[in-house]
């Protein structure tokens, strides 16, 4: 897998706004609709919400990795996002978020 073909320069935003977790879902889903603009964001936000359920995705460090399965994708696509002021995120280690990486696969990316 290249980095390159998951996060493009159009996924990534240094200065993310958001000030809890659903805001930056849904900022975050903004920078991937940025990259592949023919995606549903209700699609990609809900897989992401539904992943999210489960257990937090972030993982300590100030470091978050958001991510889910979708119907709409093929491959996997991926954005990045700063937050200089930090987020509550409900962190493993409970500090707030400062680096996001969100990714979402393909239904059939496992195979």
């Amino acid at each position: 897998m290249v980095l390159g073909q998951i996060f493009s320069p159009k996924g990534i935003n240094l200065n993310l706004q958001s000030q809890d977790k659903d805001e930056l879902f849904e900022e975050m889903v903004e920078s991937l609709v940025a990259v592949r603009p023919g995606l549903d964001r209700a699609e990609l936000l809900e897989a992401v919400k539904v992943r999210e359920e489960k257990m937090s995705t972030g993982i300590m460090h100030g470091i978050a990795v958001p991510h889910g399965k979708c119907s709409a994708v093929e491959g996997i696509v991926g954005a990045v996002g700063v937050s200089r002021q930090g987020i509550e995120y409900g962190s493993l280690d409970k500090a707030p978020v400062h680096l996001v990486f969100m990714f979402i696969c393909g239904e059939k990316e496992d195979e």
